[in-house]
């Protein structure tokens, strides 16, 4: 079964808030099973920030979480540039108009809450990581709150507010590599404290998928692999074992060839002389539609100067591809194996490649070197500096 990989990189921040309000915050960060995307509500990280008994329940659940959708696309307007958060100017210039945008969305979890009672811890729970996001942008009563939650005799309590206040330094730290691996200092300490807790095997997945040193990001999936001991670090550490494999590949030759949606063959040795960002995605799945934003800027801004796309199609219809494709305007190629094709099959490029999580992308350079098997990660950064090689 192929899965789903939900990034929460700080660089995605207004991404991940909008992904929370859609329902597809979910559990693993990093990566999830297919079965749980259609059904998920947001994600579990630590205690409630609100007071739901003053929100009376004057709709339906349907028609909140349609509210706290389009709050998050207005965030995400908001918060779009990836520096906007770690650069002390615009995350200053940002506040005014993200603060009371946040604090309507924990009022709407809230709410959701009295109305889905039986989802009603892991719901506002989620409220934390908003929280976080409230206290980054500079709003004192966030601030506090956490302070007061990590001073909290309740160890729960205690290691939520803790954990997001990490959090909210990992965002604050930006590229800062010192900045970094002081947070990653102190969220080792509590991850050799408390190996079971969930909440910190997601933080310190979540920091290892952002990290700018590849060392960093070794040590902080490494933390996740070996030292955090819960269902949520066992399921990652699949992941986290595929990932390794993959980098194997890396700074060797790569070529792929196969079908387009339209029955052609095709081949990236074609594309000789050029870099070429291939798409592990499908339709089905919401991050890899969340991408599409950044894969069309980064087309429009690069085509014509030597960037190719080429996506890895999972879906179980070419006519659905194809649909899609033209419905958003992409104007790259799709690879599509129509003998593997169907419910819950995979392309074969994807299962030859050892592939279980999408959306995964790789870069290869203008020689056909395999530089990457992590370009989501890092595609805005890495498709220029290849291209002026």
């Amino acid at each position: 079964m192929l899965a789903v990989r939900i990034r929460l990189a700080w660089r995605r921040a207004s991404v991940v808030v909008a992904a929370a309000a859609a329902g597809l915050f979910l559990p693993a960060t990093g990566r999830v099973a297919l079965a749980q995307v259609a059904t998920a509500q947001p994600a579990t990280m630590a205690a409630s920030t609100g007071d739901s008994t003053t929100q009376p329940a004057a709709q339906t659940p349907d028609q909140v979480f349609s509210d706290l959708r389009a709050n998050s696309e207005e965030l995400a307007k908001i918060l779009g540039d990836p520096k906007t958060l770690s650069d002390k100017a615009t995350r200053k210039a940002a506040a005014p108009k993200a603060i009371p945008i946040l604090k309507k969305m924990i009022a709407e979890l809230d709410e959701i809450a009295v109305l889905q009672p039986d989802d009603k811890e892991r719901i506002l729970s989620s409220q934390d990581r908003y929280l976080a996001f409230l206290s980054v942008l500079g709003d004192a009563d966030a601030i506090a709150k956490l302070a007061d939650m990590e001073a909290s005799k309740d160890v729960d309590k205690s290691l939520s507010g803790q954990n997001n206040q990490l959090f909210a330094r990992w965002i604050l730290a930006g590229t800062n590599a010192g900045a970094q691996r002081s947070v990653a200092d102190d969220l080792e300490k509590l991850d050799k404290a408390h190996t079971d807790n969930i909440g910190l095997t997601i933080l310190t997945m979540m920091c290892s998928q952002s990290a700018v040193s590849p060392d960093l990001k070794i040590r902080l999936e490494s933390l996740v692999a070996d030292t955090m001991n819960n269902d949520e670090a066992t399921e990652l550490k699949k992941n986290i074992l595929v990932v390794r494999k993959l980098r194997l590949l890396e700074n060797k030759p790569l070529a792929i060839a196969a079908k387009r949606t339209d029955g052609k063959d095709f081949t990236t040795a074609d594309w000789k002389g050029k870099v070429i960002l291939v798409d592990f995605w499908a339709t089905w799945c919401p991050p890899c539609v969340a991408d599409l934003p950044r894969m069309k800027k980064a087309y429009a801004d690069y085509h014509d100067k030597g960037l190719e796309i080429v996506g890895v199609d999972n879906d179980a219809s070419a006519q659905d591809v194809n649909d899609f494709v033209t419905k958003n305007e992409m104007s790259w190629p799709q690879l599509f194996d129509a003998a593997s094709a169907g419910p819950e099959q995979l392309n074969s490029i994807t299962t030859g490649f050892g592939i279980s999580t999408i959306p995964m992308m790789f870069l290869i350079d203008k020689k056909g070197i395999l530089r990457t098997v992590e370009a989501d990660d890092n595609m805005e950064d890495m498709i220029p500096k290849l291209l002026a090689e």
